[in-house]
C-alpha cells in the first residue's frame, strides 16, 4: 500500500496539492513481473525515498512538490490502476505457487 501525504495549498487563488511524505515500497519488493513492465504500469518509491516513479523513471510524483488539483487527482488515479494490476499479479503469482510447492520429484540421473 502508498501512503501519500498530502497539504491544500492554494497559491495565485488556484488550489494545489502539496506533496509532504510518501510511504511506498521500493522495485526491489515487489514483483519482477510488476516492476518490469515497458508501458510503466507501475510505480514504487526511487532510491532516494522521495519520488514515486515507474519502470521508465518517469516521475509519478515527487516529496516538496506541488500539483494543480486537477493533475494530482489524475496522477492518483494512475497509481491506483498500478495497485489494481499488482493485486492482480499477487493473487497470480499466489496460485501459481500453490501448484508448485510441495510437489515432489524425483529424478533419476
Amino acid at each position: 500500500m502508498i501512503h501519500i501525504k498530502t497539504t491544500n495549498v492554494v497559491k495565485n487563488g488556484e488550489n494545489y496539492v502539496r506533496v509532504d511524505s510518501i510511504k511506498a515500497l521500493r522495485a526491489q519488493q515487489l514483483p519482477t513481473m510488476y516492476t518490469a513492465d515497458k508501458k510503466g504500469r507501475a510505480v514504487f518509491l526511487s532510491d532516494d525515498g522521495q519520488e514515486l516513479i515507474t519502470p521508465t523513471n518517469f516521475e509519478v510524483m515527487r516529496v516538496g512538490s506541488m500539483y494543480e488539483e486537477e493533475f494530482f487527482s489524475s496522477k492518483i488515479a494512475f497509481i491506483n490502476d498500478c495497485g489494481l494490476r499488482l493485486t492482480k499479479i499477487n493473487a497470480f503469482l499466489k496460485e501459481q505457487a500453490k501448484t508448485f510447492v510441495g510437489v515432489s520429484m524425483t529424478y533419476h540421473i
